[in-house]
């Protein structure tokens, strides 16, 4: 089962998975327009969220505010939201890495938001886990895309939301080119035993692109 993001420049996630005997299992894969969260986008609208509750004391302070004023240079946290809802300035996905580290530096808010996005994204990879009949079963959730390299944040909220109806399913990083599953795909839609070819196609994909 793969996570990552989704087609071209778009930040849509996309989960696939397959079963032993070749059964596809998937996601939507349009985001927030079909309730399909915990992208680096929806972390970071998250974020924005968070922090217009902080301004109209909905919520509880947090450095996020400050660190959003600092990247649009608003002079104020009502400047700030004056210019998010405007359009003059912009969180999105690209700002996924600065709530880590805000989160990294104890802020409750910021590492609630990443938590957030792990149950999210946990929920997704229970949709295919059963489509597929998986939850018995011992099998890999690969992550794809940067905002999975944030750590036990994302992680552990994962691990935790997927562990009740999925307990033997292990979160494991990507390591090797995300076109090897597309080949291994080919080689069991032409009647080959993929399985075997698995493990050498994997070294030498990584190998090509000078992975360890």
């Amino acid at each position: 089962m793969r996570l990552g993001r989704g087609r071209g420049g778009r930040h849509q996630l996309q989960l696939l998975g397959i079963d032993a005997a070749g059964k596809l299992g998937r996601v939507v894969g349009e985001g927030h327009r079909v309730g399909e969260y915990g992208g680096a986008g929806e972390l970071a609208a998250r974020a924005v969220q968070a922090v217009a509750y902080e301004w109209v004391l909905r919520g509880p302070p947090t450095l996020l505010s400050t660190e959003f004023m600092r990247i649009t240079g608003a002079p104020d946290l009502a400047a700030l939201i004056e210019g998010l809802t405007t359009g003059r300035f912009e969180i999105d996905a690209q700002h996924a890495p600065l709530i880590f580290q805000v989160a990294l530096q104890g802020d409750a808010v910021a590492r609630e938001c990443i938590a957030w996005a792990g149950r999210e994204l946990a929920a997704l990879a229970l949709c295919v886990i059963r489509q597929l009949q998986l939850q018995q079963l011992e099998f890999d959730v690969v992550l794809i895309g940067s905002l999975h390299k944030g750590g036990a944040l994302l992680t552990d909220a994962m691990r935790a939301a997927l562990a009740p109806e999925a307990p033997r399913a292990r979160l494991v990083p990507l390591n090797s080119p995300p076109a090897t599953g597309g080949v291994l795909l080919a080689l069991r839609a032409a009647g080959l035993d993929a399985g075997a070819a698995r493990a050498q196609l994997m070294q030498s994909a990584a190998a090509f692109v000078g992975q360890p």
